[in-house]
C-alpha cells in the first residue's frame, strides 16, 4: 500500500487567535471545537497512478478509475467515472484500489476539487485519497472541500498543485462530537441535493424557453409561426428590424 509520510506541522502555523467556536450552530451544541490536522480525520491515505494506454488488456475492466476531469469543483457526490481499469492494470501501475467511502481530493491538475466515492475505485496520480475515516463522512468531505478552497486562492491562481503532506497538514477544526459532525453533514448535503434539484428544474425551463422561441416566431419563409396565443390569425407582417423602432439615428435609440 502506497502511503503519505506523517509530518509535523510547525507550531508557529497554527492561528491561536481564531475562534474555536462558529457563528451558528445546532441547538444543543456548545462545546469549542478541536483544532487538528487534515490529514487526522483519516487513517489510511492512498496516491494514484496511470496504467499504460498502450495497454489494451490493463483497460476496460471492473474497477472504476477516476481522473481529475470526472470531477466538477463544488461537485462532491455522485461521480461519474468515464474509465475503468483491470487487475492488470492495477497491478502493473502505482495505482491502488481505494476503499469504499474514501474521500479523493486533487493535489494536482484541477487541485482544490474533492469528492466522495461510496465505491472502491482507482485514480490518476493527480490524487490523494483519504480512507478508513473516522469522522462523519459527510462531515469530512464538506470539510476537505472547506479547507483546501480556503487554503488555496484557486480564482486568478497560479498554483499547479500541491503535495500529499502539505493537504495532509492544513490546520482545520473539527466538532469533538460525532453528532454535530453528522447534523453538519447531513444539512450541506441536503442542501447540495436542493442546489441540484433547483439546477434542473431550471436548464428544463431554458430548454422549454429555446423551444418556444422556435414555435413563437415564424420561420424563414413563412409569416405564421408554429404556436399562437388563442384568438390570433393573421399574417404577421414583414419589415426591416429598424422599423421597430421609434427613432435610429447615429446609431443609438
Amino acid at each position: 500500500m502506497e502511503t503519505f509520510k506523517n509530518e509535523q506541522v510547525n507550531s508557529t502555523k497554527i492561528h491561536q487567535k481564531q475562534s474555536n467556536v462558529p457563528q451558528i450552530r445546532f441547538k444543543g451544541f456548545n462545546d469549542a471545537w478541536e483544532q487538528r490536522r487534515l490529514g487526522d480525520i483519516a487513517n489510511k491515505f492512498f496516491g494514484g497512478g496511470t496504467p499504460k494506454t498502450s495497454v489494451k488488456k490493463y483497460w476496460d475492466g471492473n474497477l472504476p478509475w477516476i481522473q481529475s476531469s470526472d470531477l466538477v469543483v463544488g461537485k462532491l457526490f455522485d461521480i461519474k467515472p468515464k474509465k475503468y481499469i483491470s487487475e492488470n492494470g492495477l497491478n502493473n501501475s502505482a495505482s491502488k484500489q481505494v476503499p469504499a467511502n474514501s474521500i479523493a481530493i486533487v493535489t494536482r491538475v484541477g487541485v482544490g476539487k474533492v469528492g466522495y466515492f461510496p465505491y472502491s475505485y482507482a485514480t490518476s496520480q493527480d490524487f490523494i485519497s483519504f480512507s478508513n475515516l473516522n469522522i462523519d463522512t459527510l462531515f469530512g468531505t464538506f470539510l476537505c472541500y472547506k479547507t483546501l478552497n480556503g487554503n488555496l486562492n484557486l480564482q486568478g491562481s497560479s498554483i499547479k498543485g500541491i503535495t500529499g503532506v502539505t493537504a495532509r497538514n492544513f490546520i482545520i477544526k473539527i466538532p469533538q462530537q460525532k453528532y454535530e459532525q453528522f447534523n453538519i453533514g447531513q444539512f450541506m448535503y441536503h442542501a447540495d441535493k436542493l442546489i441540484t434539484l433547483h439546477q434542473r428544474k431550471c436548464d428544463q425551463l431554458k430548454n422549454i424557453k429555446k423551444s418556444l422561441l422556435e414555435k413563437l416566431f415564424p420561420k424563414n419563409g413563412t409569416l405564421y409561426p408554429e404556436l399562437r396565443f388563442k384568438g390570433f390569425t393573421d399574417a404577421w407582417e414583414q419589415r426591416r428590424l429598424g422599423e421597430a423602432f421609434i427613432n435610429l439615428q447615429n446609431n443609438t435609440l
